[in-house]
């Protein structure tokens, strides 16, 4: 089961949507494999394998790029083989982007991993926006300071079309922003082929209003991942890379 948020640059105060769907663990595993790009080590110039994807350094990539100013931040301690991915960290002082080269449209994942490690700066004083350039504003106000000394990972899919697509990290005034790594690909015909693309609205006191009507062209955030009835799933053994926890954990 995967709770789903809409997202997209705000025209009004309209509340936001929620959507709750159902979704078989089973089903992203017919017709499908995962691509090669983009997996994003930020800040580092190494490859670094998590679960079934490897993350290379945007130092020394030349399939994106990243506007300046920024810098590299190192953690000052080794970390565990399971943490390897987070020991470095991209840091941004002022609005700045990735840039990736999307080669056909379609529903892509989009996924940005987060984590505070030991080192001069504070990562968890950081609070900042996070957009892209469809745009969507995926991420407002956001900071790490309730991260409990884990990674903080946040998925989005978004209706991407073919040329250039940035991700952009605006920090917010006297602050700064950061991120450890960043994942972009294609992941048609899942999962948007098992979610509807009308829904009913529901206003946030529980009435039913209008329909909803395309919910295919907005940003879907995953809030919760649940096996239902099944054991915890990680994300060596899940195609898109993701952990499911078992519903009597929750």
């Amino acid at each position: 089961m995967a709770k789903n948020q809409t997202k997209k640059v705000p025209k009004s105060s309209s509340p936001l949507i929620f959507l709750l769907h159902l979704l078989s663990v089973g089903l992203t595993c017919a017709a499908y494999s995962l691509p090669d790009k983009y997996f994003i080590n930020c800040g580092s110039d190494t490859e670094v394998t998590s679960g079934n994807r490897i993350f290379r350094g945007d130092l020394n990539s030349d399939s994106i790029s990243f506007s300046e100013p920024s810098y590299p931040v190192k953690n000052s301690s080794q970390l565990p083989d399971t943490l390897a991915l987070y020991q470095t960290a991209r840091v941004f002082n002022q609005s700045s982007y990735y840039e990736f080269e999307i080669s056909s449209k379609g529903t892509h994942l989009v996924r940005l991993h987060f984590f505070a490690f030991s080192s001069a700066i504070n990562f968890y004083k950081a609070v900042f926006n996070v957009s892209t350039s469809h745009p969507f504003f995926l991420l407002h106000n956001f900071n790490v300071q309730n991260s409990s000394h884990s990674p903080v990972i946040k998925d989005f899919f978004l209706s991407i079309t073919q040329g250039k697509f940035r991700v952009r990290f605006w920090p917010q005034e006297t602050s700064f922003a950061f991120v450890s790594a960043i994942e972009v690909f294609p992941v048609d015909p899942l999962p948007l082929s098992f979610i509807p693309d009308n829904a009913q609205h529901v206003s946030p006191i529980g009435i039913k209003t209008n329909s909803y009507p395309g919910i295919h062209s907005k940003a879907l955030r995953t809030i919760y991942r649940i096996n239902v009835g099944g054991p915890m799933i990680s994300q060596e053994n899940d195609t898109l890379g993701r952990n499911w926890i078992p519903d009597d954990n929750s």
